[in-house]
């Protein structure tokens, strides 16, 4: 029903006319928190489904969605053959890849894999925000590499997406070690973010690692190539090496350099969280984790910054940014008229996103 050439702007522009709605809600409701949840929830809902359908039932393109057509041929070979685990495929993916491709066509298949990328953030949302969640639902939808890892890296979206989940099930250890496990199954570069979760549940002191994170910036500009180098003579992933390494590709990469706009967008969930702990003195253990979770995996990928693909690096952190930036304001009393500000927050987040669609776009 929409021509592939206006199937990402149309996506772009559903979400500013939702943000800007939510702006006006929220400015007329101010002070009214509890107008209007059960008419949220609802939304929230019908959100989800909308979303899934429009992004789960697209064309297959390799030219409008890059990666796309490398997972559509990815899953034909898979069909009528013997299952056998590649050791450059994560474990859990080779199987669902071969699982899947037994019993439906590709189509069905990218449907699925929107279900659980969209379906798992619908749910941590829930989770986390027993009232409020469609506000951070919302926010996720605006995030920066939201679309990007729904159509093109796709399992990395899901990797990404289940890992959040099971952050939200850091009081049910079982259940969150089974989402890890899948998770890092299906992409494991998540065993970053992963790790730096569990440091931050047994080290809990925001300030040392927000100076950490801050120290990663001259390091990086100063000793930018050593650490891409270092980094790579790990061993850890082949892709990590060559993501890391390789030049060949930078001139169809816009992120290759030092991306002062990107660094820029990573601090704002900084600026924020040191604002809600610090200054505002926002306890909470998983928030206080997840921030940490996020200041370690964030910079990390400033130290690789100037790699080609390092975007790879940066969504195994900004996957986080929705959550860093609107949770206590769903759960707590911080600022004075904080409702028309959570309208604020959703529709300023997003237009980072939509001006950078709009650079690239035009």
């Amino acid at each position: 029903m929409v021509p592939l050439e206006y199937y990402t702007p149309l996506f772009y522009h559903m979400v500013l006319f939702l943000s800007i709605l939510v702006l006006g809600y929220t400015a007329v409701n101010t002070g009214k928190d509890l107008v209007g949840v059960t008419f949220t929830k609802v939304w929230s809902v019908l959100l989800c489904v909308m979303f899934i359908l429009y992004m789960g039932m697209r064309p297959i393109s390799g030219y409008y969605f890059v990666d796309m057509r490398s997972y559509s041929i990815m899953f034909e070979l898979a069909k009528n053959t013997t299952y056998n685990m590649s050791e450059n495929v994560e474990w859990f993916f080779s199987w669902y890849n071969w699982f899947l491709a037994q019993y439906i066509e590709k189509e069905t298949y990218f449907l699925i894999c929107t279900i659980i990328y969209i379906g798992s953030l619908w749910l941590a949302c829930r989770r986390l925000f027993t009232i409020y969640y469609f506000y951070g639902f919302l926010v996720c939808i605006g995030a920066f590499s939201f679309w990007t890892y729904g159509v093109n890296g796709i399992r990395n979206g899901i990797a990404t997406s289940l890992l959040l989940l099971a952050f939200t099930y850091s009081n049910i250890k079982l259940i969150m070690i089974f989402l890890f496990v899948i998770a890092s199954g299906f992409h494991n570069s998540v065993l970053l973010p992963m790790m730096a979760f569990v440091i931050g549940y047994f080290y809990k002191n925001t300030k040392v690692v927000l100076l950490g994170w801050l120290l990663t910036i001259p390091m990086s500009l100063v000793l930018g190539s050593y650490f891409e180098i270092f980094f790579a003579s790990l061993g850890f992933d082949d892709r990590l090496t060559s993501y890391i390494l390789n030049e060949s590709n930078n001139s169809q990469f816009s992120s290759s350099g030092f991306r002062w706009d990107f660094l820029f967008y990573s601090s704002i969930p900084v600026f924020l969280g040191y604002h809600y702990i610090v200054q505002r003195g926002y306890k909470e253990r998983l928030y206080n984790q997840l921030f940490i979770a996020y200041l370690i995996s964030n910079g990390f990928w400033i130290l690789v910054i100037r790699a080609s693909f390092s975007n790879r690096f940066a969504y195994l952190s900004w996957f986080m940014i929705p959550i860093i930036i609107i949770y206590p304001l769903l759960k707590k009393r911080i600022w004075k008229r904080q409702y028309f500000k959570v309208g604020i927050i959703v529709l300023s987040h997003f237009l980072f996103t939509y001006l950078m669609f709009l650079r690239d776009y035009l």
